[in-house]
C-alpha cells in the first residue's frame, strides 16, 4: 500500500485521503489497469492532465479546474502503488519530459528548449522542423485575444 500524505481535508468529505486513496486503487484494479500500465505511463498521463487543468485556468473553468486537479491526484496514487506495491522501483528516471518540466518551472529556458531538441530528434524530427511545421499553421490561424491568451475561431 502506497504511503498516504497529510492532507487537509474538508469535514464535508465522505472518504478521508487515504479512503480516497484505496478507492482510486479498487477501480483502477477492477479496470485491470495495473496490468496494462507502467509508471512512466501514468506521469505522462499526470502531465496531460496538468495541461488540461492549465487550460482550465485560463478558461475559468472552475468544474474544470477540480477535474483536472482530482485527475492529476489519480495519476500520482496509480503511479505510487505501481511503483511501491507492483514493481518495486523506488525510482524511475522520467527523463527527458520530467526535466523539460522542471526546467521551465525554474525559468532556465535555453536548457528547456535544448531538451525540446532533444525531444524532436527522439522521434526522428529536429525542433526547427517542429516549429517551422507549426508556423505554417498558426500563420493562417483566426481567432482572437481573451483574458491574455489567444482563443482560435471554429
Amino acid at each position: 500500500m502506497p504511503k498516504y500524505y497529510e492532507i487537509k481535508i474538508n469535514s464535508l468529505n465522505l472518504l478521508t485521503m487515504e479512503q480516497q486513496q484505496q478507492r482510486v486503487i479498487e477501480i483502477c484494479t477492477a479496470w485491470d489497469l495495473y496490468n496494462n500500465t507502467t509508471e512512466e505511463k501514468q506521469i505522462l498521463k499526470f502531465y496531460t492532465e496538468l495541461g488540461e487543468y492549465a487550460d482550465a485556468v485560463l478558461r475559468d473553468d472552475r468544474d474544470a479546474i477540480i477535474d483536472a486537479i482530482g485527475d492529476m491526484a489519480v495519476c500520482l496514487i496509480n503511479a505510487e502503488y505501481i511503483c511501491e506495491e507492483i514493481s518495486d522501483s523506488y525510482y524511475y528516471n522520467y527523463g527527458t519530459i520530467h526535466d523539460l518540466v522542471v526546467n521551465v518551472c525554474l525559468g532556465d529556458f535555453k536548457t528547456s528548449f535544448n531538451i525540446l531538441s532533444s525531444l524532436a530528434e527522439s522521434h526522428g524530427t529536429t525542433l526547427d522542423h517542429c516549429l517551422n511545421t507549426v508556423i505554417k499553421v498558426i500563420e493562417k490561424r483566426k481567432g482572437k485575444m481573451i483574458n491574455g491568451v489567444f482563443v482560435k475561431d471554429v
